[in-house]
């Protein structure tokens, strides 16, 4: 049977939770006949590919095992893309799982023809299991759209399952690098001409788990790699951006400028806040070359519109952001 949608699994030292993840799909019987399921061990030093192996064994028809040397999460796309037989090509982080919307969902993925697929997904609170609804987009037709009739924001990878034959052989993602599901969602985007929305919450994505990458300490760690996506993304747009179709150019100026406000607003959790201005300085003046991008992160943050016009308030302004996040 032909597949509806190949899932890339990113694993990495998810013994606790990659059960979840699998069962979310295998217990799904349409899933388990047309779905791929490539789970990507990125060199794990727990029972993570242990586990993945005794469901490939389970269900060989349904799950695919690829065992490697740790590469990055960007690294884990571009290994399943290379072998990925679905319609549909969708993301899904070890530690995270699928909604029992699945079988609705494939029905729907089986009729379509879009590019690319939008739907809501849900951020589950893991503090007190609280599940938060995330719908962003509005569409004026219902859902379908191939030109300027629909409001695309920030998308989130959660959102997204795109045509595989958009993107393979297409796109590589940068490896050894955190926040490379932003550029994954950049690539898709430059890639797909239609998208067509789903009103369906499918992903659930967990938020609090200790060492994520949005946690603070992880952030101040790995932000000269935020740092590096954002730049590469700001050039490639430039390079790139006549290829983009209409409803995802200025959506895409957005998605960029969300990025550097976060590197940014990282910037403002350091200790020495001198370190932190200075490299907020040097970095800024290399978004500048990018105009539309610059304009944009001053228009959607004011923290860091004030950083950057009033120095001065700087230390107000990092004291603050850390208050407001406690």
């Amino acid at each position: 049977m032909n597949k509806i949608l190949t899932i890339s699994i990113a694993a990495y030292n998810i013994e606790d939770y990659i059960k979840e993840a699998l069962d979310s799909i295998v217990s799904n019987e349409k899933a388990r006949e047309c779905v791929e399921v490539i789970v990507v061990d990125d060199g794990s030093k727990d029972q993570t590919l242990e586990i993945a192996n005794k469901y490939q064994a389970q269900f060989p028809e349904t799950i695919i095992v690829i065992e490697k040397n740790n590469g990055g999460y960007g690294s884990t796309i571009n290994e399943a893309l290379k072998i990925a037989h679905g319609k549909y090509f969708k993301l899904l982080d070890g530690d995270d799982w699928f909604s029992n919307n699945l079988t609705e969902y494939l029905n729907i993925l089986e009729q379509q023809d879009a590019d690319l697929i939008l739907s809501p997904y849900y951020r589950v609170h893991t503090v007190n299991n609280r599940y938060e609804l995330v719908s962003r987009h509005q569409f004026n037709n219902g859902g379908d759209s191939t030109a300027c009739d629909c409001n695309l924001v920030y998308i989130h990878a959660a959102e997204t399952a795109v045509q595989t034959k958009c993107i393979k052989n297409k796109m590589i993602i940068s490896e050894h690098c955190f926040y490379t599901d932003v550029e994954y969602v950049h690539s898709v985007c430059r890639f797909s001409k239609s998208v067509f929305f789903i009103n369906l919450p499918i992903y659930c994505y967990r938020i609090g788990r200790e060492g994520q990458s949005v946690s603070i300490k992880s952030r101040l760690k790995n932000r000269h790699d935020a740092s590096f996506v954002s730049l590469k993304l700001c050039e490639d747009y430039r390079q790139h951006k006549e290829e983009y179709a209409s409803i995802f150019a200025d959506g895409q100026i957005t998605q960029i400028a969300t990025i550097i406000v976060f590197y940014c607003k990282t910037l403002l959790y350091m200790k020495n806040l001198k370190e932190a201005k200075k490299e907020m300085n040097i970095f800024l003046k290399k978004i500048e070359k990018y105009p539309e991008i610059f304009d944009r992160v001053l228009l959607i943050n004011r923290s860091i519109k004030l950083c950057i016009k009033i120095p001065i308030l700087f230390g107000v302004i990092a004291k603050y952001e850390k208050l407001k996040n406690r």
